[in-house]
C-alpha cells in the first residue's frame, strides 16, 4: 500500500455525473455528487429534449480543447446571423424525432462526449491524487521499455543530465539536473537543474525544479516542490517540502509539511 507524503487525512474520492444523450452523444448534465445526498433532480425540461439519456457515476470530465484563434473572433464580434443558424435553416437535418422543434432545440453552443474504454484518466488537482499519477506513470512508462500500453517511451534520462551515479532503478532526470556520484536512487522523479550530491539514497519520491539535495541525505516517499533546498545529514520520510524552504542540517522529519501549505507548488 502506497503512503501519501504528509500528515494522515482521510481524502473523500470525487465522483461526477455526467449524463450523455444516447442518440447524440450530446453532453446534457454534468455535476459533482458531492453536492447531493442521496439522490438528485433532473429537471422536466431536460427530460423532455433528451428522451433517453444515462447518467454516469464513472467517468472522468477531462478536456481537450483545439481551437484557431478565428473561431473565438468571429464568437465573439459577429453580431449578424451566425453560419450556424443558417446552417439550421437551409438543412432539413434534425436530431431529435420526438417532436417538431428546431434542430438541436436551438442550442447554439453544444458539447458532445466521448467515453474510451481502454485508456485510464487521473485528475491530478490533490497532493494525493499528484502522487498517485506520477507513481503510475513510472509504472507505465517503465525505463526497460516494457510499457503496457500503446503510449510511447518515456525518456527516462535527459541528454542534457550530468549522471555520474552508477545506482538508479526505474528513474527520470530532466534536463540539466546533476547526479555525483556514490548516490542510489530508486523509483523517483527528479526535475529540471537538480543537484543531488554524494552519500545520499533518494527512493520512491518526486523531486521538482531546481531542487538541491546535500550530501548524505535519506529521502523516502517524499515531494520536494520547486527551489527547495535539504541540507546535509537529513531525513525525510512521508514528507512535504515546499517550494523554496530550507530543510536545516542533521534535521529528521515523518510525515511532516515542511512550509506553509499554500507554497506547496508556485505557478
Amino acid at each position: 500500500m502506497t503512503v501519501t507524503p504528509g500528515p494522515k487525512s482521510k481524502q473523500k474520492l470525487e465522483t461526477d455525473l455526467i449524463g450523455i444523450d444516447n442518440n447524440t452523444g450530446r453532453l446534457v448534465l454534468l455535476a459533482s455528487a458531492s453536492d447531493f445526498e442521496e439522490t438528485f433532480n433532473i429537471s422536466q425540461r431536460l427530460l423532455r429534449k433528451h428522451t433517453s439519456l444515462t447518467v454516469h457515476s464513472r467517468l472522468m470530465d477531462a478536456h481537450l480543447y483545439v481551437i484557431n484563434k478565428w473561431v473565438l473572433d468571429f464568437l465573439v464580434f459577429n453580431n449578424g446571423e451566425t453560419l450556424d443558424e443558417l446552417i439550421r435553416k437551409m438543412s432539413a437535418f434534425n436530431d431529435h424525432s420526438t417532436d417538431l422543434e428546431e434542430a438541436y432545440y436551438g442550442d447554439i453552443i453544444r458539447c458532445y462526449g466521448h467515453m474510451s474504454n481502454e485508456q485510464f484518466g487521473l485528475r491530478a488537482n490533490t497532493v494525493q491524487m499528484y502522487h498517485f499519477a506520477n507513481a503510475k506513470i513510472l509504472e507505465w512508462w517503465s525505463a526497460d521499455g516494457k510499457n503496457t500500453g500503446q503510449l510511447p517511451l518515456l525518456p527516462s534520462i535527459s541528454s542534457t543530465a550530468n549522471i555520474r551515479s552508477t545506482q538508479m532503478q526505474e528513474c527520470c532526470i530532466d534536463d540539466n539536473t546533476i547526479i555525483v556520484e556514490k548516490t542510489s536512487l530508486k523509483r523517483s522523479h527528479i526535475g529540471p537543474n537538480s543537484v543531488v550530491e554524494s552519500k545520499t539514497r533518494i527512493s520512491q519520491s518526486m523531486i521538482m525544479g531546481h531542487v538541491t539535495i546535500k550530501q548524505r541525505c535519506i529521502i523516502h516517499n517524499c515531494i520536494l516542490c520547486n527551489g527547495c533546498t535539504v541540507e546535509e545529514g537529513s531525513e525525510l520520510k512521508d514528507c512535504l517540502v515546499g517550494a523554496q524552504h530550507i530543510v536545516t542540517s542533521g534535521s529528521q522529519h515523518y510525515r511532516e509539511v515542511l512550509t506553509d501549505a499554500d507554497r506547496l507548488i508556485e505557478i
